[in-house]
This record gives C-alpha cells, structure tokens and sequence, in this order.
C-alpha cells in the first residue's frame, strides 16, 4: 500500500468499556498499633463491555476504498490477589493495596472494505490475560464484626494482538490489531471479620 494510503488509516482507537461488577472477597489483616496489614483475594463476575465503530471515508482521488472498523470487547470475570497496608483511626481505615489481577477477556475485531462492502477482514480472541493493580479506599467498622468498604483500583493486562483475516486468502491477507487492556474499577462492599 503507498504511503499515502497508510497515512488515510486511523494509527490508534479508544474502547471506553463500562458495566457492573459482582463477586465476594476473602482475606486476612494483622494490626500493629494503628498500622494495618493484609492480604486478599477476590473473584468477580463483570459484564463490562464496549463495541466500537470507526469508519475512514477514503479518497476516490487516489482510488482509496472507504474503510469500517468495528472492534467489541467484553470482560466476563474479574480476580486478584493483593497485599494491602493501612491505617487505622478508631473505627476508620485508610490503605493502599496492589498486586496480581487476573481476567477473561475477549475482543472481536472486522474490517469492511468499500461500499458497497468488496471484503470483509474478521479475527477474534477469547483467553484469560494476567496482570497488576494497585489503588486504595477506605473501610469504617459499623460493629466489631461488619464494616463497609469503597475502594478504587487500577489494573493493566497488557495488551492483546488479534489477527483479522479474508475467506479469499487468509494465509496471505491479514491485518494485526493490537488492543491494550487497562483501566479503573470502583467497587463498594460490606466484610464480615471473624
């Protein structure tokens, strides 16, 4: 392809995901005075997902086809493994929390060329993807046995390379889309401590 045409095609897109969040956390804290130390896991079941749409108009003045990118992405479940320290004032704590995030996570991606549509190019991948996250909330004990927590955590999976492919040739004719996965869950939750 000219570098001309190359340069019509669109170098990077945004997914903006979002959803619901539900699943159940187990854990241990030792207390120090007021400082607080832990770790935890936890497993959630998600429906965050995000389907998007890019069209390029092309150019009939260099006979460059118009060009539709359609990308979905769904995460199905979500869990971590972390270490977390804190501080604790009364019945209130702060902490700061990271370690390993794991995810299933799937993306399909097709590329309709021209208009009317002269080819399609389709790949998809579906595979649990590993990771970190870090971030931090904030828990206040309601007794000495239950206490609501709201906290904010960053993950980063990496990224996830899919191969779209033609019915005519796939061997021969293919586009590599590269989609990195990252992003920000905020969660609330009640803990029961034995």
């Amino acid at each position: 392809m000219p570098p001309s045409d190359v340069s019509l095609l669109p170098s990077k897109a945004n997914l903006n995901a979002d959803g619901g969040i539900i699943g159940a956390t187990v854990g241990y804290d030792k207390q120090f005075g007021q400082a607080v130390i832990g770790i935890e896991g936890d497993f959630s079941w998600t429906d965050i997902n995000q389907d998007a749409v890019h069209n390029v108009p092309g150019s009939p003045d260099i006979d460059f086809p118009p060009i539709g990118f359609e990308t979905t992405y769904q995460m199905d479940w979500l869990s971590t493994i972390r270490g977390r320290a804190g501080f604790a004032l009364n019945r209130w704590m702060l902490y700061g929390t990271a370690g390993f995030a794991f995810a299933q996570v799937s993306l399909d991606s097709s590329v309709a060329i021209g208009n009317p549509v002269m080819g399609v190019f389709a790949g998809s991948k579906d595979e649990t993807r590993t990771g970190w996250m870090e971030g931090g909330g904030g828990a206040l004990a309601i007794t000495d046995h239950i206490a609501v927590k709201a906290e904010a955590l960053y993950y980063d999976r990496g990224h996830v390379s899919i191969r779209s492919t033609s019915p005519i040739d796939p061997e021969h004719n293919a586009l590599v889309t590269d989609q990195d996965i990252h992003g920000v869950v905020a969660r609330g939750g009640i803990d029961y401590r034995f």
